[in-house]
């Protein structure tokens, strides 16, 4: 009886385990996989959803996965875990009221408490990654995860910007978009997300490009940071396997 009871502990120990590492906060590459997961989500399904009737509804649903993914991935840190659900509560209210109040302010607290929410989350991440010694799936995964979080941020800005300023963007007309329409309450954010990549990789196909010196302000720091956010996560990677290498 004795051997039994240890045997299905055993059994249940090892269940456990495994479902804490597939489901729990080191599921999917490490501590930021799943994050990984909501943020390319985030990216990949917003063209797709985004000339459908419950586009925003879907994009909300998924910011709120970003938000679950976030705080999954900082567990460890009762700090960080109460300032970013507070964080996100603040743009979650505004959120919510912008489809019955009839102001622009709304959409501009949603924003700003959007970007202040991904600077932390990425101040955060940045740690770790400069924290560690050696090069790890956390390591690799969380700069992937930064460098998504670093465009996010953006494209808040020029939304918020967006805003503000309706003609901050000038839209190609063959895209058949309004260039008002771009902000996160719109239907087409996806599109922002779309210029904040490819401005921050510097790819720049000029099917938008700004029409405001604020604007151009933005797009030029968010192509200088792109660059040089690469350059010192590749310098940081590179430092770390070679001291790791040079240590065996």
């Amino acid at each position: 009886m004795g051997h039994d009871s240890n045997s299905t502990e055993s059994r249940s120990g090892q269940l456990a385990s495994k479902l804490s590492r597939w489901y729990g906060k080191g599921a999917l590459w490490g501590t930021y996989g799943w994050l990984l997961c909501a943020l390319m989500l985030a990216y990949i399904s917003g063209p797709l959803v985004a000339h459908l009737n419950y586009g925003v509804r879907v994009a909300d649903g998924i910011a709120v996965l970003v938000v679950f993914a976030a705080i999954l991935a900082v567990t460890n840190h009762r700090v960080h875990v109460w300032s970013l659900a507070i964080i996100a509560l603040f743009a979650a209210v505004p959120q919510a009221l912008d489809t019955h109040i009839e102001s622009n302010w709304t959409g501009i607290l949603a924003n700003l408490s959007s970007a202040a929410f991904l600077v932390y989350l990425l101040v955060v991440v940045m740690r770790d990654i400069f924290a560690t010694t050696k090069v790890s799936v956390d390591t690799l995964v969380g700069s992937i995860c930064g460098y998504l979080l670093l465009a996010a941020t953006f494209a808040a800005a020029y939304s918020t910007l967006n805003l503000l300023v309706p003609d901050a963007f000038i839209v190609d007309e063959r895209l058949d978009i309004d260039p008002a329409s771009l902000h996160y309450q719109g239907v087409h954010f996806s599109v922002l997300l779309y210029f904040s990549v490819i401005t921050l990789s510097t790819v720049g196909y000029g099917d938008i490009i700004p029409g405001t010196d604020v604007a151009r302000q933005l797009v030029t720091a968010e192509a200088i940071m792109g660059q040089v956010y690469l350059t010192v996560i590749v310098a940081r990677l590179v430092g770390m396997h070679l001291t790791s290498s040079l240590k065996r």
